[in-house]
């Protein structure tokens, strides 16, 4: 993506992101079942990872999924990143970086034991982001996607 259109894409997720009712946060403000549906995943997902572990979530806009993990686990610390200017986290456990672009991502290698992205991932150049996380996670990490087509995807390496 050249300067220009990273420029507009970034602009114009952070309006979207500004948009949002307080609390909402896009998925949360959505039917209640729909909003039920989802924090039961990241709950379940959040009960299948190992002890004292660090998620990347990518893409990750206002954090829905972030704040999923941390209420399921206190012992999850994740990073939201997005390229959107994105709100500040109010839990300690939850790290946002804005104005970060999924195909460069700012870590050292395996810095993560795990990466989310709900519905976040496909906005992305798909091979450059897959090729930034793969250096920045465990080689035995988990990556979930829950975007078009929802998928678990295999360990990293």
């Amino acid at each position: 993506m050249d300067l220009y259109d990273r420029a507009k894409t970034t602009e114009a997720w952070t309006i979207f992101w500004q948009t949002q009712r307080p609390g909402s946060r896009c998925a949360e403000g959505a039917h209640p079942e729909i909003a039920q549906a989802l924090m039961n995943h990241w709950s379940s997902f959040a009960a299948s990872l190992p002890l004292k572990i660090r998620v990347l979530d990518i893409g990750g806009g206002g954090g829905a999924p972030a704040r999923w993990l941390a209420a399921a686990r206190s012992d999850v610390q994740v990073t939201v990143i997005d390229i959107a200017n994105v709100p500040s986290a109010v839990d300690s456990r939850i790290d946002f970086l804005s104005n970060t672009s999924m195909e460069a991502v700012p870590f050292a290698d395996a810095s993560f034991s795990a990466a989310v992205s709900q519905f976040g991932y496909e906005y992305g150049r798909i091979d450059d982001a897959a090729k930034e996380l793969a250096q920045c996670a465990h080689s035995t990490g988990t990556f979930f996607v829950l975007g078009p087509p929802c998928r678990k995807l295999p360990p990293f390496r």
